[in-house]
């Protein structure tokens, strides 16, 4: 499980890093065909299929891509394309998603790996760079941005175990607890944000129903960097006081459940009944 926390770790450090410099847009013919095989490659670790994505593999990168560990993934999406030497080489930031085992339980976690491409004999094959400026990774070789001078880079974390709760805690809300009336109409908001590298489906329930209790989400998917608003009305049928209840905010791939507290104030004329508090 370390293993796996120093690599999440990595890869996003990594994949935050700037590119070198070069062009991100191409001729169409180009862009089509260089996605078409970056397409191919990524599919093959999907559907677990190795000597497919080898095929894709430069002659001079066989024995390093023989050599790397191969792991299936649950996605992927083409993020970033950077080209070079006149569209000859390019640089591609994938966002992936794979099924890690964290803390005991099995989460889809998304991470940027970042992947190179040539063209020998007019088709686009994956390549590894010099290895003194790359690390390998389950995916493949991954690189650094450039260097910078005035900072001291960190690889690996000093508490692996709480780099890795850091990347699952990026999806947050403002507050875990609301209060309503359970007498008049009331309303409150749960701003939902995302600090993912990459997409994230929501979704929320209850774990009790009451009659007048409504939920809305302003949006059900969340882009990198996005937020939304968790709605939470009450519209009472009666002055009856009304159960605690909670809400249930579902955030997929990473299979979490952040849970909102809600309660509801009673009316005045039986909170006067309510025994003093000494």
């Amino acid at each position: 499980m370390l293993r796996s926390f120093l690599f999440v770790f990595c890869a996003l450090s990594l994949g935050a890093q700037s590119p070198p410099e070069g062009l991100e847009s191409a001729p169409p013919p180009v862009e089509q065909a260089l996605r078409a095989r970056v397409n191919q490659f990524f599919q093959a670790y999907i559907d677990g299929k190795w000597r497919v994505a080898e095929q894709l593999v430069a002659e001079d990168s066989i024995d390093a891509f023989l050599g790397a560990d191969k792991q299936r993934l649950q996605s992927f999406e083409i993020v970033k394309t950077h080209y070079f030497d006149n569209f000859s080489r390019a640089e591609i930031v994938v966002l992936t998603r794979r099924e890690w085992l964290i803390q005991g339980r099995r989460m889809v976690v998304p991470m940027p790996v970042t992947t190179f491409w040539k063209v020998v004999d007019g088709q686009w094959y994956w390549y590894t760079p010099p290895q003194s400026a790359t690390r390998n990774s389950p995916f493949g070789v991954m690189a650094p941005g450039p260097a910078d001078s005035k900072a001291t880079t960190r690889v690996l974390p000093a508490d692996p175990t709480a780099a890795a709760a850091s990347i699952l805690d990026q999806v947050k809300i403002d507050k875990t607890e609301v209060r309503l009336s359970s007498y008049e109409p009331s309303g409150d908001e749960v701003t939902v944000t995302n600090a993912m590298p990459g997409k994230v489906t929501l979704r929320a329930d209850t774990d009790l129903g009451v009659p007048g209790f409504i939920l809305k989400l302003e949006k059900t998917e969340l882009n990198a960097g996005e937020k939304c608003k968790l709605l939470l009305n009450m519209d009472p049928k009666d002055r009856r006081p009304k159960p605690t209840v909670t809400v249930r905010l579902w955030v997929a791939p990473l299979e979490k459940m952040i849970p909102i507290r809600v309660t509801f104030a009673i009316p005045p004329e039986l909170e006067r009944q309510l025994p003093k508090q000494p």
